[in-house]
């Protein structure tokens, strides 16, 4: 249902203007659209997963290797996840510094502790534009994730949501 609203999002920015309902500005906001890409993807790799999954006839070394296919983007999602726990020294360089800080601010820790890690980075970090690498290190995790499956929902020409990196703010 996402990728639908990401496919079609000039036309549904169109009949909301043209309803006089709510909604249609955010169709226009970056920073609203790297946030709908980046659920899109989340959303739809769980998707494919849970099909694989669920198939009949489907050996356990098979439902192995999907589920450790996400192997090589644990230290993402461990980041991504549990930023106030990850180990500083294991960060990559460009995010170490903003680690440090992210971890110090008690007010955004105690905000964390209230909240999921997607609504936290979605509400509280990505607005703030303080974290910036750790902004793209969380948009390009989950995009990777999400990449094959945005090939497939292309469709010639309808809108394609944008690429989450480049709404990031520059330093």
């Amino acid at each position: 249902m996402l990728s639908c609203v990401c496919d079609l999002q000039q036309e549904i920015a169109t009949f909301l203007r043209q309803k006089n309902l709510p909604g249609a500005d955010h169709f226009s906001n970056p920073q609203w659209l790297a946030r709908l890409a980046l659920l899109t993807d989340i959303t739809t790799h769980l998707n494919d997963l849970n099909v694989k999954l669920q198939g009949k006839n489907i050996l356990v070394t098979d439902m192995y290797s999907h589920i450790t296919a996400f192997e090589p983007l644990a230290p993402g999602f461990k980041l991504f996840t549990s930023p106030f726990d990850f180990p500083v020294d294991e960060a990559p360089a460009p995010l170490q510094m903003e680690l440090v800080e992210l971890q110090c601010n008690d007010e955004l820790k105690a905000k964390y502790s209230t909240a999921s890690p997607l609504s936290f980075f979605r509400d509280l970090v990505l607005p703030s534009n303080k974290f910036p690498n750790y902004i793209e290190h969380g948009l390009l995790t989950f995009r990777n994730v999400g990449a094959p499956a945005e090939e497939g929902r292309k469709r010639e020409g309808t809108a394609v949501r944008p690429n989450a990196g480049d709404e990031l703010p520059q330093k």
